[in-house]
């Protein structure tokens, strides 16, 4: 944008205040031009604090800016649609937790010997059934910690070389509703060790199956 100058003309007396006149104003097209209001200020203080849309202001240097259209205000966010939070504990967590304290039990008595694989049909996955037979046989051949009985010596009468397994602390986690990871910590053979499973349901009425399971 061009700018536009004004000649004082001899004698005449300065103005004190901004004038406001209508003067064509250049534009980017120089066969063209716009009829503007403009207004001239001699000084910063004749420039009011409002100004309307439109009005290009010839400061003093010939600094012309034009003042912007009234911006309105944003519209407001939209409402928060009303979504419940998720729910981190499950409604059955309780009788999930009893019923994993149950099967790393059962699973325990297995890998100790006290039990045979093939009496966790149903409640386990086929492969867990063949780990269960692995790790039973390896963890039933390695040497027991014996205990000395009646007879004041280990292997005496009244002595037991494969002590039952110890209560288990259970730990659950249940990354959804339906699908829980337990990790225990047992004593298999007269040994601490660590056991870990996976226990999944098709959906909330169905019962739990073990659907993994490591001896550590």
């Amino acid at each position: 944008m061009t700018t536009t100058t004004e000649t004082a003309t001899p004698g005449a007396a300065p103005a004190d205040t901004a004038a406001a006149r209508t003067a064509p104003v250049g534009t980017a097209d120089p066969g063209t031009a716009a009829q503007e209001t403009v207004l001239v200020a001699h000084t910063v203080d004749d420039v009011p604090l409002e100004l309307p849309p439109g009005l290009v202001v010839v400061l003093p240097g010939g600094l012309r800016i034009r003042s912007g259209a009234v911006l309105a205000p944003p519209p407001p966010p939209p409402p928060a649609p009303d979504v419940a939070p998720p729910q981190v504990v499950p409604p059955d967590a309780g009788a999930t937790r009893a019923r994993a304290a149950e099967l790393t039990r059962l699973v325990v008595e297995v890998l100790a010997g006290r039990r045979t694989p093939e009496q966790l049909t149903g409640l386990a996955a086929p492969r867990v059934l063949r780990y269960l037979g692995a790790a039973r046989a390896a963890a039933v051949a390695r040497p027991t910690l014996a205990t000395a009985g009646r007879g004041g010596r280990a292997g005496a009468p009244g002595c037991s070389t494969a002590p039952p397994p110890r209560a288990a602390r259970v730990h659950v986690m249940q990354p959804h509703p339906d699908a829980a990871e337990v990790c225990a910590t047992p004593t298999v053979a007269g040994r601490p060790r660590a056991v870990v499973l996976r226990l999944d349901r098709r959906s909330g009425d169905a019962p739990w199956t073990v659907t993994a399971v490591r001896l550590l």
